[in-house]
């Protein structure tokens, strides 16, 4: 089934965005290490959703700066 907000992403949207594996994503939301809504009724069953800015927003804060001197 097509999203039909263009806002919110499910799982394999979240992995083709941020290239990594759908099983990544779901590792990454059971760890609460990315943000994520969880629409499921009962925890058997995932239905996993992401707020696009919101993952914009924390794939932004994971990049390094980068260092600024060379080292020896």
């Amino acid at each position: 089934m097509k999203n039909q907000d263009p806002e919110t992403l499910n799982v394999e949207e979240v992995a083709a965005l941020l290239s990594v594996a759908t099983g990544t994503v779901y590792e990454w939301a059971a760890m609460d290490y990315i943000p994520f809504l969880d629409l499921a009724t009962n925890k058997k069953q995932k239905c996993l959703r992401f707020d696009k800015d919101d993952v914009l927003q924390w794939r932004e804060s994971k990049k390094s700066k980068g260092r600024v001197n060379r080292i020896p």
